[in-house]
C-alpha cells in the first residue's frame, strides 16, 4: 500500500512538473510554429520518362504560414502561367524586337518554393537588370520546377527552353541535383531512429502529440532537426563520390547543357545556390560545391558559387519557415542583385547590341 502511494505521488509530481513546463514553454513562446498549409496544385505528370512531371499550366498554390504560434497567419501564392512558367505574366515564345532574354533553369530554389511570384530570384534579377539597363530591356523567364535534378533540367533546356530564343541560359545547381531516383546506384542508408520515428506524418501519435503539447513539440524539434540535417548532409554528400553513377550522371548532364546551348549560339552559365543551413559553422553544401566549380572551370563554363552572397547573414533568418528550408524573398533578393552584377561583369548579355 505504501509502495502504491509512493508511486502515485511520484506520478502526480511528474505530471505537475510537466504541466508547469508546458505553461512555461507556452508563456515563453519558444515552441516551433504551426506547419504551413497548402492549397491548390502546381505540378502535373507528363509522358516523358526523363522529366516525368512539369509545372501545371495555369496552376496555383497558396500557402498559409505563421512564423510563430502567436503571430497572424499570412498567405503566399505561387502562380504558373499557361505555358508552365512561374508567374502570371504570359510569355510568347517569339522574342520581342530589342529585348534580351535570360532563361533560368533549376529546381525549387529557382521556381521559388514558398515565396510569392515577385520574390523569386529570377523575378528580382529582372528588376535588378531593369535598374541597370532600363525597364523592358531584359526579360527573365523562370523555368524552375520543384524537385527537378540535373537530368530533368537538361531535358527541359532541350525540349522547352530553347524554343523561347534565350540570349543566356542560367542553370542553377542545387545540392540535390546529382540525385538518382531509381536504378543502379540508388542507395540510401537507413535514417537514424530519431528521423524514422519523428518525421512528420499526419495522424501519427507523435504528430498529434506535437499539435497538442508545446513542450513535446519543442523537445522533439530540438532533437529531430539537427539529427535530420546531419543525416541529409551525409546522404546527399555521397552523391558527389566521383566513383558513383550519381556524379557520372551529373558530369554528363552539365556537358550536355553546355553542348545544347553552344550549338544554338546561346551563352550558358551555371549558378550554385547553397543549402541554407549551417553545420559546424559552414553551409552544408560548402565543400561539395568546390567539386562542381572545378568541373565547370575544367569545361570552360562560366560559373558563380552564390555562397559568398550570404556571408555575414544569419541564414536561419533567410529561410521561408521553420518547416520550409527554402530561401525567402530577402535571400532571393540578395541573389537577384548579385547575379545581375555577375551577368554584366562577365558580359553574358549583348547589352550594346542595337535595340
Amino acid at each position: 500500500m505504501l509502495l502504491l502511494k509512493r508511486v502515485g505521488l511520484a506520478l502526480a509530481a511528474t505530471l505537475l512538473i510537466l504541466l508547469v513546463l508546458e505553461v512555461v514553454v507556452r508563456v515563453a513562446g519558444v515552441a516551433p510554429p504551426p506547419r504551413p498549409l497548402q492549397d491548390g496544385r502546381g505540378q502535373t505528370k507528363v509522358d516523358d520518362g526523363v522529366m516525368r512531371y512539369r509545372n501545371l499550366p495555369g496552376g496555383k498554390v497558396t500557402w498559409t504560414l505563421q512564423q510563430t504560434r502567436d503571430s497572424e497567419p499570412y498567405q503566399v501564392v505561387e502562380n504558373i502561367n499557361s505555358l508552365g512558367l512561374r508567374g502570371v505574366r504570359e510569355i510568347r515564345p517569339t522574342k520581342p524586337d530589342g529585348v534580351l532574354r535570360v532563361a533560368c533553369v533549376g529546381d525549387s530554389f529557382t521556381y521559388g518554393h514558398g515565396v510569392n511570384d515577385d520574390e523569386t530570384w529570377p523575378h528580382q534579377l529582372e528588376q535588378a537588370l531593369a535598374t541597370r539597363l532600363g525597364v523592358g530591356r531584359v526579360e527573365v523567364l523562370n523555368f524552375g520546377v520543384s524537385a527537378y535534378e540535373i537530368t530533368q533540367e537538361v531535358r527541359q533546356i532541350e525540349t522547352m527552353v530553347m524554343r523561347f530564343d534565350p540570349d543566356l541560359v542560367l542553370l542553377c545547381w542545387f545540392f540535390n541535383d546529382p540525385a538518382l531516383r531509381e536504378g543502379p546506384g540508388f542507395e540510401m542508408e537507413e535514417a537514424p531512429w530519431v528521423v524514422r520515428t519523428f518525421t512528420h506524418r499526419p495522424g501519427s501519435w507523435h504528430t498529434l502529440l506535437r499539435e497538442r503539447s508545446h513542450l513535446a513539440d519543442t523537445l522533439i524539434d530540438r532533437i529531430f532537426t539537427p539529427t535530420y540535417y546531419r543525416f541529409y548532409a551525409r546522404t546527399r554528400s555521397s552523391l558527389y563520390d566521383k566513383s558513383k553513377p550519381s556524379w557520372e550522371k551529373s558530369v554528363r548532364g552539365i556537358r550536355r547543357a553546355q553542348a545544347v546551348t553552344a550549338a544554338a549560339g546561346v551563352d550558358f552559365a551555371m549558378l550554385l545556390y547553397p543549402v541554407m543551413r549551417r553545420i559546424d559553422g559552414k553551409l552544408i553544401s560548402h565543400d561539395f560545391y568546390r567539386q562542381v566549380v572545378e568541373l565547370c572551370d575544367e569545361l570552360g563554363i562560366v560559373n558563380y558559387d552564390l555562397e559568398p552572397v550570404f556571408d555575414g547573414y544569419d541564414v536561419d533568418a533567410l529561410r521561408v519557415h521553420a518547416y520550409n528550408a527554402h530561401p525567402n524573398g530577402e535571400a532571393h533578393g540578395l541573389v537577384g542583385e548579385a547575379v545581375a552584377d555577375f551577368i554584366l561583369a562577365q558580359q553574358l548579355l549583348p547589352v550594346d547590341a542595337p535595340r
